[in-house]
């Protein structure tokens, strides 16, 4: 099967910086993973027989000829009702938000997000961690409301 992989990352311009959105390790590992299973992996939606948006930003025009899924990983206060029954299928990272979902009406499955990270073998020194970076201040949810709610 061949699946193109939207992420947010996908505009950054700057290489160096689009290594520091998260979405662009998601993707990369997703590629990776699918490609293991026996899949294509298209770097041209033309060519594709699914359609997976890691969102974080909508997709404008969705290709008629593909099976399109919307996979909230990121920004679910960007989500509209609307958007979300332009696609074939709906899932959430966050299982509280594919509820909140359902709620509106739209057959949202809760599908975590997973990771090939390896950790470091290194003693915990904190019992809370934040990961992230705030793009120097280009998007998102600013550091210190993220920092606040772990508190």
């Amino acid at each position: 099967m061949n699946i193109y992989i939207v992420a947010a990352s996908d505009g950054e311009k700057d290489e160096k910086r689009k290594l520091r959105w998260g979405d662009y390790w998601f993707k990369d590992s997703l590629s990776k993973a699918l490609t293991a299973l026996g899949h294509t992996v298209s770097v041209d939606p033309g060519e594709c027989d699914v359609l997976i948006n890691c969102h974080g930003s909508g997709v404008e025009n969705l290709p008629v000829h593909t099976f399109n899924v919307l996979w909230v990983i990121g920004h679910p206060d960007r989500i509209t009702v609307n958007e979300c029954l332009r696609y074939d299928a709906v899932y959430s990272e966050s299982d509280k938000f594919a509820v909140y979902l359902r709620k509106r009406g739209i057959d949202c499955g809760w599908m975590p997000g997973a990771t090939d990270f390896v950790a470091m073998d290194l003693p915990k020194a904190f019992g809370k961690v934040f990961v992230g970076n705030n793009r120097q201040g280009r998007g998102g949810t600013p550091m210190r409301d993220c920092i606040a709610e772990l508190n």
